[in-house]
């Protein structure tokens, strides 16, 4: 016995989608989605917009109006070149963090210091107290930092360096890679580079969690599409 679709309301039809054995009825199951596709194009959707839906029916729906879209040549390549623009925007904060200028590469500011201190931060993680030593320079308005040395090289540094003293500063955005007095080289660029790359990955890692989120929940309809 054929079951006619075209006699069942919306809601039905996304009530019988959710138990179908679409295994064992296939032929059934792919009228079922055009019949649903049919719905959608003629705008039926709006009359359960206002109805309490639980969970699975608003899978269906969404599954629904998935398959209907996708249909859609334009559709397919807009939701492509999103996919791609968002992957490259977040790839773009997360990648260079574990990259390292090369010291050549890097601007070098010979200025005054105007103020230059040890920083100590303690803080909690998992039930456990935590010091932080930071190297924090200033110098006309500007601050830059080495971030969680070690307590003896952070005051060691902060007491080699005077206020009012010149120096050279290699950096990257407001970290140091490198600093000098003179012909005096006081941290090198070899010993600071492992505290750039380590305060870069702490401070991509809210775009590599979405990154992963973003490519999990969308790489599904990258293949559909």
């Amino acid at each position: 016995m054929e079951v006619n679709y075209t006699k069942y309301s919306y809601q039905e039809l996304l009530e019988v989608k959710g138990v179908i054995d679409k295994q064992k009825y296939p032929e059934r199951y792919q009228r079922l989605l055009n019949e649903i596709e049919i719905r959608i194009k003629n705008g039926e959707t709006s009359t359960i917009e206002n109805s309490e839906m639980d969970d699975d029916d608003s899978s269906v729906l969404w599954d629904s109006l998935v398959v209907y879209n996708f249909k859609n040549r334009y559709f397919r390549i807009a939701f492509g070149l999103f996919y791609a623009l968002v992957s490259v925007a977040l790839l773009t904060q997360i990648l260079p963090a574990f990259f390292h200028t090369k010291l050549a590469n890097l601007p070098a500011y010979e200025t005054t210091v105007d103020n230059i201190e040890c920083k100590q931060y303690t803080f909690k993680q998992d039930g456990k107290n935590y010091t932080e030593y930071d190297l924090k320079v200033v110098s006309y308005g500007f601050t830059f930092y080495v971030i969680d040395m070690k307590a003896s090289t952070c005051k060691n540094t902060a007491n080699r360096i005077n206020k009012g003293e010149k120096v050279t500063i290699w950096y990257d955005g407001d970290l140091i890679y490198q600093l000098a007095r003179q012909n005096d080289v006081v941290l090198p660029y070899q010993y600071l580079k492992r505290y750039v790359w380590h305060a870069k990955v702490n401070n991509s890692f809210s775009f590599i969690i979405g990154f992963i989120l973003f490519v999990s929940t969308f790489f599904d309809l990258l293949l559909i599409a």
